[in-house]
């Protein structure tokens, strides 16, 4: 050859291509590259290309391309133009050399090369051994294999000028590209293919259509159908049984016991479990058997019996449960059957044959063709998930199949440029089918060397145990003849019983096995030394070029297939791992005759030509029926991605001006994402689209195009009209999803808010029961407002009472969602002992998620209730009758009542007692709002004018029904706010029973959540309410409280008369739920620190005490008041040491002189506690009542011997039984009953016989009761009759003395009884130090007390403001998250966390004194 490469080499010196290195090598690449397309399809330049190669080659294996690769090359290089090529090449001719030549010629041409095989494996081992080869070009190859999750962009591998993958990745890739708009591919064209193993892809595989499937929000709800689905499967399966040829479904637990059936069943009448020890003879003898089954009719087949049942069963569950979302009722209806059948086969599929359980997931096997372990792939329609629950795995969702692309689709996208190779292409009607459906030529290359292969008889074995012996006699007989073994087997399972079996009766150590094609088994069979025996599936059978040196001197690899392949060339293929370039080898095929029953003939040769005439018969239906329907789903899959396209545009060419600019700039530098609300709206159109083809799927009629495309264009026509009437999207979670994008991102502006809110509304509208966080998101925007730049943000009248409507309405959706999952778990427990699967971690974990997520709104609601600053209302009756509730300061919220005009009379009433605002409609579509005019006591009314508020009340019902708070929140925001600026009742005043009272009850009120501020002195509004109540002191006619601003003096004026006497003792203070330790800290007059190291004490001590004591003074002098009492404990010393009446320099010395590091120090400062010295002051004339909440019988008697209090009272929760014998040996009057009717609370006080009457009628499985002033015998007389249970005990009016010894670590209630304004306030004043949270009643007062008391009292509410959002995911470690769970509740808008606090005091009058000083 004297072709050269390079002009300025060749002034120099003239250098043969046969003498070339990589580095000429690579300098004549790069000229050819740059010189563009001249000369490129030339035949001179195909020669010199090819001499090239043929060095580089050389250079890289140290082998010469052989004639049959470089004949091979020629023909396809010079196949015609408008038509690709596929060449038939005996196996070991070494393909993968020539497509690596073919893809560097094309490269050099100018063009991409995707080079598709036929697993992920050889893609990624041919790419890595191609390497260096293409690097001798300057080329760069790459697999496409997902090494990790792909979200979105260009995948670097496209950079390459040389891709290797499998054809399914290819398809993944592309759809990602141009259906998901994802960028996949980059600049990618479908330029250059080159298929390996053509036959298999082409043919096998050409009927089958790669899917990217789509999660739709919400299908997770689904799960418990697949739950219930198989737990009554399983349940059918084990109970229907045949006695004397008559099938039967039996109720209870079916055994086995000495080869006879026992049932155990329970007794519904008596409740007991009755066991029948030998069913077959209880039904032999026994007429009636309906007590413990059913027998099945003869006429009906038990499969047609178990499918009836489990759509009886499910229906019922969905009728009985509204746990099942609205938008998928179509959905259930059409896939029903599928799910049954689905049940069924999951039950048939068998582990290491069908599927494999690999990492906690189920991945099917393509065991009757290439055997690969399918890593990506999940089956449809149910079977999947309820494989899933067969092994007790985690459970994923259904998906919809929304975009798909064919293999025929895929390649026809290369055009003339498809290309491949095969080992054979089959049969003449394989190969026409080749020709017609991709327009290609066809041609077969003669192999190099003779073949030098000698096929054995094949036998054919009688049963499983035979067959076993005589493939493991065969194998070990070759072996001992010092050759190599390869044993192909259909599955896995099979694959694994042979090595076993081979390792027991041969050397473990030669034995090989390759059955998984991740798990980089492929590196053990790359040689074979003698001896050794592979043993395979499929899988090894495709592309593995196994090297046989070592074995080819004792007669080469010799090949067992172990079942009858499904076809001419896969049988080929197995056998084709032998006599590869000319060596020795041998094969045979070893059956079992039990796998060959459906062709009714053992007569091996009339099987295998049986088999080939079959396969035809497919071919000719395939390219007669399949064909057709291929063809019909990619091109109404391309025209509905044209409509995809379309519809994306046109939201995108709404966007404002500013997110258009900031996009497009964004683009230079990286891939858009597409908004949020492009996202939902284009995901619920492919819900929609799934929704058509499962239609289009399940007509039973063939498909006929014309038909076809008349339901599409119906269908596209639909999808255009619904968005622009903005009802495109049918989802209601993709609704919620905008609106929280909205929320997070900016929703307090004006424009957003309302948006955002639109959404939820539209939510709620499309499903109610479902949309929790819908109710919980309209329930945050109220609490955001919307924005005002000069001003606080804007919050809807009512805002807060809306809010907590709105959560507590999402809480009890999520209840309902809660109560599925304990119904699913308790399915599991019934059928799985083991509660450490899976599956079973997996319902806990979505338990645990769904609690976090309802905690943070119970969470937000106490919140929000503690800023309405409550006042709860009690009248104070006889002992017969108790009421009790909580009113805001200005009682209940109207409601709005649909009505006729001609029914207004009848409503009329309502209106005056501000219950109620009416709203009606005339014929003429008038709508008038009728209400209360504040101060006048007038019926007005109001003719709306309002155009937004006008539409939405004429769209509704009025059937004389409360419009609903919570799904109809704006139309009650906008009468309001229009009614009060007409100053009309919004709201009633009082509570009822206030404003129907008389002075001769008596009340108190209780103030909660009251707030403290700073601001030019402090301002506690506990304290200011007592100042506003009570007057002054008649001796003191200013009032002193009153602080001067440091600016000008302010004259003080006489303070007016409060509402109560100075004099006034029945001020109440409450704290709750504290711990009894803090209450000890605050009255013990010690300061009592416990359990410190030596450091610690000796700081603890040093803060208390001054420098000149600790090191100037004599050691016996001390400025120091405080005494130390000090107690030192060790592990080696049960009694502790203690010392009594130190100053702090002695007792600092004591510890400093410890050496003992494990030593423990007690302090106690003497009378140090101030706060105690203050209250104790104030107490002497107060009560204390102590309850203590959640002791056991124990506790309480220690609390009986130690505290001593003028009365007790003591509350218990148990069952009527309990309850009426603890009644019978009672002596007390005063009983309190508690009892919850629905959502209410009602408590009632009664003598004994009364409580005997009212519990003998109670419903409930508990009641709590409370004994109202016993004596200690009754409560010991308790205590022996429930010593199990858990006590409230209350003590009233406690003496001082024994209450320290009585407070222990537990959990208590306190009240501060009978105080007097100076008291109240000073022990205000402490609590406030202290920073605990407490209430303030007031008792003994008359009707006009408590209505002038809740009118003047001066509490201000703060607006709530959000803190902050964070996500469920936050809540998890990176490592432990569950993201699978996570990302399902994300989808339905179960994500979000809201903190949010009561908006912080601005301090005006500080602000407004400072910037005067700054002025002066």
């Amino acid at each position: 050859m004297q072709y050269k490469y390079d002009e300025k080499l060749k002034k120099r010196r003239q250098v043969y291509i046969n003498e070339w290195t990589k580095h000429e090598i690579q300098g004549w690449a790069k000229t050819i590259k740059d010189n563009g397309h001249s000369c490129k399809n030339t035949d001179d330049f195909i020669v010199e290309t090819l001499a090239v190669i043929k060095q580089a080659y050389l250079l890289d294996s140290g082998f010469h391309l052989t004639d049959a690769q470089l004949l091979s090359c020629i023909i396809l290089l010079k196949a015609n133009t408008d038509k690709g090529m596929l060449l038939q090449i005996r196996t070991g001719e070494g393909k993968s050399t020539i497509i690596a030549v073919l893809a560097v010629i094309h490269v050099l041409k100018g063009k991409n090369v995707d080079v598709i095989t036929s697993s992920p494996v050889l893609a990624e081992r041919d790419a890595k051994e191609k390497k260096n080869f293409y690097n001798m070009f300057n080329l760069q190859c790459s697999d496409n294999n997902d090494k990790s999750i792909y979200w979105t962009g260009p995948k670097s591998c496209y950079n390459s000028e040389i891709v290797y993958g499998e054809v399914a990745q290819f398809q993944f890739d592309t759809l990602r590209t141009e259906y998901s708009q994802l960028n996949t591919l980059g600049n990618r064209k479908f330029e250059v293919a080159i298929v390996d193993e053509v036959d298999s892809m082409l043919i096998d595989d050409s009927s089958k259509i790669t899917r990217l499937a789509t999660t739709i929000p919400g299908i997770d709800q689904l799960q418990i159908i697949y739950h219930t689905l198989w737990y009554r499967l399983v349940y059918l399966q084990e109970r229907i049984l045949e006695i004397n040829n008559k099938i039967y479904l039996f109720h209870g637990k079916i055994s086995s016991e000495q080869e006879k059936i026992i049932l155990e069943y329970i007794d519904e009448q008596q409740g007991n479990i009755i066991k029948i020890p030998d069913l077959k003879t209880y039904v032999e003898s026994t007429s009636d058997i309906s007590h413990i089954g059913i027998s099945i009719s003869e006429n009906v087949e038990v499969e047609a019996f178990i499918k009836d049942d489990l759509r009886n069963n499910i229906r019922n569950l969905i009728d009985r449960l509204t746990i099942i979302p609205k938008g998928f009722e179509e959905f259930i209806d059409t896939q029903m059957w599928k799910w049954i059948d689905n049940a069924l086969t999951a039950l048939t599929y068998q582990e290491n044959v069908h599927y494999v359980v690999h990492q906690g997931l189920i991945k099917p096997v393509d065991y009757a063709s290439t055997g690969i372990v399918q890593n990506s792939s999940h089956w449809s329609d149910g079977l999947h998930q309820f494989l899933q629950l067969k092994h007790n795995l985690k459970m994923t969702s259904e998906t919809f199949t929304t975009n798909f692309l064919s293999n025929k689709g895929f390649f026809i996208k290369y055009g003339s440029n498809l290309f491949g190779l095969t080992g054979t292409l089959g049969s003449e009607k394989a190969k026409q089918v080749l020709v017609d459906i991709y327009n290609v030529h066809l041609g077969i290359i003669p192999s190099l060397r003779q073949k030098q292969y000698l096929s054995l008889p094949d036998l054919v074995l009688t049963n499983e145990v035979d067959w076993l012996n005589e493939i493991g006699r065969s194998a070990i007989n070759e072996s001992r003849k010092e050759r190599g073994i390869f044993v192909i087997c259909e599955t896995i399972e099979y694959s694994a019983q042979i090595a076993e079996k081979l390792r027991r009766d041969y050397r473990s150590s030669t034995i090989k096995l390759y059955t998984m094609n991740n798990m980089n088994q492929e590196k053990h069979i790359e040689k074979i030394y003698p001896r050794e025996i592979i043993v395979a599936t499929n899988l090894a059978a495709r592309g593995n070029d196994i090297k046989t040196d070592h074995i080819e001197k004792y007669g080469g690899l010799h090949v067992i297939v172990t079942f009858m392949p499904s076809n001419k060339r896969v049988e080929e293929q197995a056998f084709g791992r032998t006599t590869r370039q000319g060596k020795h080898g041998t094969g045979q095929r070893i059956i079992n005759a039990a796998s060959l029953a459906h062709y009714k003939n053992f007569n091996i040769q009339k099987i295998t030509a049986l088999r080939d005439s079959i396969k035809i018969n497919m071919l000719d239906d395939f390219q007669k029926r399949e064909l057709q329907i291929i063809t019909l789903k990619d091109e109404r899959f391309t025209k509905f991605c044209l409509l995809l396209n379309e519809i994306r545009q046109k939201i995108r060419e709404k966007n404002s001006l500013y997110v258009k600019i900031k996009n497009q700039a964004k683009r230079i530098f990286t891939n858009i994402s597409p908004s949020v609300l492009e996202s939902n709206i284009l995901l619920s159109i492919e819900e929609q689209w799934a929704m058509f083809l499962y239609q289009i799927d399940n007509q039973k009629a063939p498909t006929d195009s014309k038909i076809f495309h008349e339901q599409f264009e119906k269908f596209s026509k639909k999808i255009r009209e619904n968005y622009e009437n903005y009802c495109i999207i049918k989802n209601p979670y993709c609704h919620i999803a905008i609106a929280d994008d909205l929320v997070i991102n900016d929703s307090s502006l004006y424009r957003n808010y309302d948006n955002a809110m639109k959404h939820f509304d539209r939510a709620i509208e499309l499903d109610s029961k479902h949309s929790a966080a819908a109710f919980a998101g309209k329930g945050w925007l109220l609490l955001k407002g919307k924005e005002n730049f000069f001003r606080s943000n804007k919050q809807s009248i009512d805002y807060k009472e809306m809010a907590i409507r709105l959560f507590n309405k999402a809480l009890e959706i999520l209840s309902e969602e809660k109560s599925a999952l304990t119904v699913i778990q308790s399915f599991l427990q019934h059928r799985c002992q083991n509660m450490n699967t899976d599956l079973s971690k997996q319902l806990i974990q979505k338990y645990n998620i769904l609690g976090s997520y309802c905690n943070s709104l119970e969470n937000t609601v106490k919140i929000i209730k503690k800023s309405q600053r409550l006042i709860q209302t009690t009248e104070l009756v006889d002992y017969s009758k108790l009421i009790e509730d909580k009113y805001n300061k200005c009682g209940k919220w109207c409601d709005i009542r649909l009505i006729s005009y001609n029914r207004l009379d009848h409503y009329k009433t309502l209106i005056p007692n501000s219950k109620e605002i009416i709203v009606t409609k005339e014929k003429n579509n008038i709508v008038t709002v009728f209400y209360i005019q504040k101060n006048k006591d007038r019926l007005r009314e109001w003719i709306v004018n309002d155009s937004t508020l006008s539409n939405a009340l004429l769209s509704l019902s009025y059937d004389e029904t409360i419009l609903d708070r919570n799904i109809h929140m704006k139309i009650y925001i906008l009468i309001y706010e229009k009614l009060k600026s007409k100053n009309g009742h919004i709201r009633e005043e009082f509570p009822a029973f206030l404003q129907q009272s008389t002075d001769h009850n008596q009340y108190e009120v209780t103030f909660n959540d009251l707030t403290v501020r700073q601001d030019s002195g402090t301002k506690d509004q506990a304290i200011e309410i007592i100042d506003k109540m009570l007057s002054q002191n008649e001796n003191s006619l200013f009032d002193k409280s009153i602080e001067l601003s440091p600016l000008k003096k302010v004259k003080c004026f006489p303070k007016k008369s409060g509402i109560l006497d100075y004099d006034y003792e029945h001020i109440n203070i409450i704290i709750q739920q504290i711990n009894a330790e803090k209450l000890r800290d605050f009255l013990n007059p010690n300061i009592e620190v416990k359990e410190l190291t030596k450091e610690e004490a000796l700081t603890q001590l040093k803060e208390n005490t001054c420098f000149f004591d600790r090191y100037l003074l004599p050691e016996t002098w001390s400025l120091d008041s405080c005494r130390i009492n000090l107690e030192m404990t060790s592990e080696n010393n049960n009694i502790p040491e203690k010392m009594t009446d130190l100053n702090v320099k002695v007792a600092m010395k004591q510890i400093a002189e410890r050496i003992d590091q494990n030593e423990r120090f007690n302090l106690s400062f003497e009378s140090a506690n101030q706060t105690a010295k203050i209250l104790e002051k104030v107490l002497y004339r107060s009560n204390i009542t102590i309850e203590f909440i959640g002791l056991i019988a124990k506790n309480v008697e220690e609390k009986l011997r130690t505290i001593v209090s003028r009365s007790i009272t003591l509350e218990f929760t148990d069952n009527k039984e309990t309850l009426l014998k603890v009644i019978d040996s009672l002596t007390t009057e005063r009983i309190q009953l508690y009892s919850r009717v629905k959502e209410h609370g009602i408590t009632e006080v009664v003598n004994k016989i009364g409580a005997e009457q009212k519990i003998s009628e109670i419903t409930d499985k508990s009641t709590t009761m409370k004994l109202i002033d016993v004596n200690k015998s009754i409560v010991d007389n308790i205590l022996d009759i429930r010593p199990n249970a858990n006590f409230n005990i209350t003590f009233t009016n406690i003496q001082n003395k024994c209450l320290l010894i009585g407070l222990k670590d537990e959990l208590i209630n306190v009240q501060f009884d009978m105080l007097q304004k100076k008291a109240a306030k000073t022990i205000i004043e402490q609590i406030r130090k202290h920073k605990l949270e407490f209430s303030l009643l007031f008792t003994q007062l008359t009707s006009h007390e408590a209505k002038q008391i809740i009118e003047l009292a001066p509490i201000e509410q703060e607006n709530m403001e959000v803190h902050r959002f964070k996500t469920l995911s936050e809540l998890f470690m990176s490592q432990l998250r569950p993201n699978l769970e996570l990302a399902e509740f994300s989808g339905r808008g179960i994500e979000y966390l809201i903190e949010i606090n009561e908006k912080k005091f601005i301090p005006r009058i500080s602000i407004a004194s400072i910037c005067a000083l700054a002025s002066i």
